[in-house]
């Protein structure tokens, strides 16, 4: 991760940069080759990956994660970081990524430019593996 890359330190909320400018404030990640976003707002933290629990029968795992019991969602083989992020209801842990870069990034079509390519834009329900198991989008 770059230093200094997120500015003043105070996180922009979900849909963007409070300056009203055309950049956005997050990280870029690989997550199965393909670069991602994730805006600022819906993350807690970058840590370790933890000691992960299997559910069985669900596509997820549980773990302990700074005292509290989190769902992580594997989406691809680990990388020794997870990326704690703010669900719809709770917070999820996202394993299989691997964090690039963190900070101010300029908008594109449905993305941020990130080295000279687009860097799609996702919240943490878009990686949730049905859609059977997000929450109702009035909840």
């Amino acid at each position: 991760m770059s230093a200094g890359a997120r500015g003043s330190g105070s996180a922009a909320p979900p849909g963007g940069g409070d300056r009203g400018d055309s950049f956005a404030h997050g990280l870029v990640l690989m997550v199965q080759g393909e670069l991602v976003f994730v805006e600022i707002g819906h993350v807690s933290a970058v840590l370790e990956d933890p000691w992960v629990s299997e559910v069985p029968g669900a596509p997820f795992g549980m773990a302990l994660v700074q005292g509290q019991v989190v769902a992580v969602l594997k989406l691809g083989a680990p990388t020794g970081q997870s990326l704690l992020c703010v669900g719809a209801q709770d917070e999820v842990l996202l394993q299989g990524v691997r964090v690039l870069d963190a900070g101010r990034f300029p908008r594109m079509a449905q993305g941020v430019l990130y080295d000279g390519r687009r860097a799609r834009v996702c919240t943490p329900l878009d990686f949730m593996p049905t859609p059977s198991l997000r929450p109702p989008a009035n909840a």
